[in-house]
């Protein structure tokens, strides 16, 4: 059995673009995932500096990934509008959600879709 160890944030770009990936190794057969989320960002508003670079960096994660991030996640960033990012949250709901039996690459892929859908 090979054990992966994956350290992520559940608001990361880079980690929803690694979606598949790491739902492949999930499914493999002799491979043990262990998700572990962290906090990159803790109850912070969307800058406008780090909008700019969400949106591009969204744009090379998709084109290197072939991640889709929904319109309604890019419309809410290019809005302008208040947007408040906390990592924390997430990460622990994640947690809780593992505690109380459910698979922690199940919680992550719902939250993602939440966030994707109502952003």
């Amino acid at each position: 059995m090979v054990n992966v160890h994956y350290i992520f944030d559940p608001m990361c770009g880079w980690c929803y673009g690694a979606t598949s990936l790491i739902q492949q190794l999930n499914e493999m057969s002799g491979v043990k995932l262990h998700l572990h989320p962290g906090g990159m960002i803790e109850r912070s508003p969307l800058s406008d500096g780090f909008r700019q670079h969400v949106l591009q960096a969204d744009q090379r994660i998709a084109q290197q990934t072939g991640a889709v991030f929904g319109e309604g996640y890019i419309a809410k960033i290019k809005s302008g509008e208040t947007v408040i990012l906390d990592s924390y949250v997430t990460a622990q709901a994640i947690i809780a959600a593992q505690l109380l039996g459910v698979s922690p690459s199940v919680m992550l892929k719902s939250i993602q879709q939440v966030s994707d859908a109502t952003h």
